[in-house]
């Protein structure tokens, strides 16, 4: 989920893993030094921007995701549902 930058606070350790998107722009994945979850990424073709991993919230209300990327790349034994 994209968020404007000023709009999130971020606090606690990350390392930092940064690679080239399929556009050719970088993008710095920041994990989790203890398990290894990604938790958020700064996408540097959207400066104003980060991007907060779903997974990382345990609350059943927060909102659904609304926009899919690279479903085409799924395993076979995942199932997209709407």
């Amino acid at each position: 989920m994209f968020h404007a930058r000023a709009q999130v606070r971020i606090s606690g350790d990350t390392r930092v893993y940064t690679r080239d998107s399929d556009s050719g722009f970088p993008v710095a994945h920041h994990f989790c030094p203890e398990c290894g979850t990604t938790a958020f990424w700064y996408p540097s073709r959207k400066p104003e921007l980060v991007a907060v991993a779903l997974g990382c919230f345990a609350d059943p209300k927060f909102p659904s995701p609304h926009q899919q990327v690279y479903e085409h790349h799924r395993h076979g034994w995942v199932m997209l549902t709407l």
